[in-house]
């Protein structure tokens, strides 16, 4: 496990995160997705998490709205990171979505890539 994913794992964000920490008072966010580096030229990564297991899916879609990849498509269990990656080695220069669907939330994250 290298710094990057050390920090992750306790919950700390690289660039804005998507969802503040809760206080003692608020309740916890439920879910969380980040993408780093951002803007990317070659390869991107992408973790995202649940605070209760269930189905999630990952979907990338570029800017005219049209599905370009699923991700992930799958269970997922509580307070685990999960990871994917982008290759843009393949895409043409411009800014995508990622789509992260739960059972009860969606969640989108501008992604740039830049050659």
């Amino acid at each position: 496990m290298n710094a990057v994913d050390a920090h992750l794992k306790h919950g700390d964000c690289l660039g804005p995160c998507a969802q503040k920490l809760a206080g003692p008072d608020e309740p916890e966010a439920s879910v969380g997705l980040n993408v780093y580096p951002n803007p990317f030229s070659t390869k991107a990564e992408v973790v995202f998490s649940l605070l209760e297991s269930g189905k999630a899916r990952l979907e990338l879609y570029d800017a005219k709205g049209s599905l370009v990849t699923v991700l992930f498509d799958g269970e997922m269990e509580a307070g685990t990171n999960y990871h994917a990656t982008i290759d843009g080695t393949n895409l043409p220069e411009g800014i995508y979505i990622a789509r992260f669907i739960t059972n009860d939330n969606v969640m989108n994250k501008k992604i740039v890539l830049t050659k």
